[in-house]
């Protein structure tokens, strides 16, 4: 807005502008993005810093109590200019290039610029702190350098959170761990996609129903739908865990969201061994057929529908078809149908499986 303004007294030879013709051109320039409470509350700014003067005996103007006409008292200073000095004063780290072309954004980001310049000269506080509080330290909004408008800023002055001393921390997760005293080279861990799902089987561990695939579950982890893409990682924070060679299962619905979403799991985290937990997959699949409802969120996709088939390739062949039924069909059975008797089949299953191997 200001900018605008700014062209316009500049190119006007009037030394009287006219307050209907200053705001058609504000309106042809900004179009949808006119606003004329804004347009109001400039012209008085103009007013206040002594470049335009009120022509009183004039009407007045719109709502906003301007007049009719204005007074040139003195050129509007070019921002160049009036910020000129300040950025070659700028700590080295602080790229200048962006406002020497769009000096007008100085005038919104020269609080943040000074508060950074500030942190910068002083050496930098070399504390490693998260993103949140740094934020807080340097403006007192710690969601700032989060949001879009605060990686706006940092790549306008081409900084990176590094130059801020500052860090994004690992999101964490919900977990139960179930880790035996036998130093197994490889731990086993099972997400749980849902609470019901969670809950369920962390009371079987809890109770020593803990093997499926005839190898003990290590570890229980609460994915909470698909939000454990963005902290899966938070699994590295796991002392007891670490440096283990790991293999992990996911269960979820029986639905074309899940098994996309173990691929994308896959994908994002190439260096973890992620499978289908089939044994439960396995028993939602023989449920009564009237089980599988109508899947509201489906929208066949082709690259979604090509990594649903290739999860689905993990399934021995009957398995995969029964499956493949229900999910690319539009349908989908909500991991709710399983009861904590369905999980405890399942589970004494296995345990007999993998007794009948060890005899």
């Amino acid at each position: 807005m200001r900018e605008h303004l700014e062209k316009f007294l500049a190119s006007s030879p009037r030394k009287i502008v006219n307050t209907f013709d200053l705001e058609q051109y504000v309106i042809q320039e900004l179009k949808d993005g006119y606003c004329e409470e804004a347009f109001s509350e400039e012209i008085h700014r103009l007013v206040h810093e002594d470049y335009l003067l009120p022509v009183t005996s004039r009407q007045k103007y719109g709502p906003h109590g301007l007049y009719n006409g204005y007074r040139k008292a003195k050129p509007v200073p070019n921002q160049n200019d009036r910020w000129g000095p300040l950025l070659n004063d700028l700590h080295p780290l602080i790229s200048t290039a962006y406002y020497l072309e769009n000096p007008n954004q100085m005038t919104a980001d020269m609080k943040y610029i000074l508060s950074i310049d500030r942190f910068l000269k002083n050496g930098g506080d070399i504390e490693q702190l998260t993103i949140q509080q740094r934020s807080f330290s340097l403006f007192k909004d710690e969601g700032f350098l989060g949001r879009r408008k605060g990686q706006a800023l940092l790549q306008r002055l081409r900084l990176s959170y590094a130059d801020l001393h500052c860090h994004q921390p690992v999101l964490p997760f919900v977990y139960s761990v179930n880790i035996s005293e036998n130093e197994s080279p490889t731990r086993h861990i099972l997400i749980a996609g849902g609470q019901d799902s969670f809950h369920t089987i962390r009371k079987l561990l809890i109770e020593g129903k803990d093997h499926f695939l005839q190898k003990r579950v290590d570890l229980l982890i609460f994915g909470d739908g698909d939000k454990i893409a963005s902290s899966l990682n938070f699994f590295e924070e796991i002392t007891p865990l670490r440096s283990k060679q790991n293999q992990f299962y996911y269960f979820g619905d029986v639905s074309y969201e899940t098994f996309h979403f173990i691929r994308k799991l896959q994908k994002m985290y190439p260096s973890y061994d992620i499978l289908p937990f089939q044994p439960l997959f396995h028993e939602m699949v023989k449920l009564d057929p009237s089980t599988a409802v109508i899947d509201r969120k489906w929208v066949r996709d082709k690259e979604r529908e090509k990594d649903v088939r290739e999860i689905l390739t993990t399934f021995p062949p009957a398995i995969a078809s029964a499956l493949e039924r229900i999910v690319l069909t539009g349908k989908y059975i909500p991991q709710a149908a399983l009861t904590r008797r369905s999980y405890e089949k399942v589970f004494q299953r296995l345990e007999e499986e993998a007794g009948e191997k060890r005899n």
